[in-house]
This record gives structure tokens, C-alpha cells and sequence, in this order.
């Protein structure tokens, strides 16, 4: 998808009950992922199969909220092409 970024690593920092707060690894942002877009699988909004803190993921930028706050997907669908 055009508006999407480069696909990075990142690593789990926080757990939320609407998704997950991620810290790249290459510029030590820190952005979120909404509970839909951790996985592709509808199971992954489930708590119980997030990835747990520290685990690492790629990730794709989505954008930007008007507050600022940096939005990504972990979608294997929207990760490729890299």
C-alpha cells in the first residue's frame, strides 16, 4: 500500500488493552499497534496471543494520528513487498 513505510524491526515494550506500544530498532521510536493490526489471524486480538514484551516483529509505518502518535501494522498481508 503507497502510504505505508519500510518494513522495520521492532520490540514489544507495553501491552494495552487496545493493542501494543513497539520501540524500532533502528531509531528507537516509539509508536503503537492496534489490536487489528497485530496479526492477520482474527485470533490476534485476543490478549492471550499478543506477542509477549520484548519479543521482536516487523512492522510497517501506517502514519501519523493528528496528535502525533505513530501508528504501525504487523499484518504479514501488509508487510510484503518490503
Amino acid at each position: 500500500m503507497p502510504w505505508h513505510g519500510p518494513v522495520e524491526w521492532c520490540t514489544v515494550i507495553e501491552h494495552h488493552p487496545w493493542g501494543l506500544d513497539v520501540r524500532t530498532d533502528d531509531s528507537d521510536i516509539i509508536g503503537v499497534i492496534d489490536l487489528r493490526f497485530i496479526g492477520d489471524d482474527i485470533l490476534c486480538i485476543n490478549p492471550e496471543n499478543w506477542p509477549p514484551v520484548g519479543a521482536r516483529l516487523k512492522v510497517r509505518r501506517q502514519g501519523t494520528t493528528p496528535n502525533g502518535q505513530i501508528r504501525y501494522t504487523a499484518r504479514e498481508s501488509e508487510l510484503w513487498p518490503s
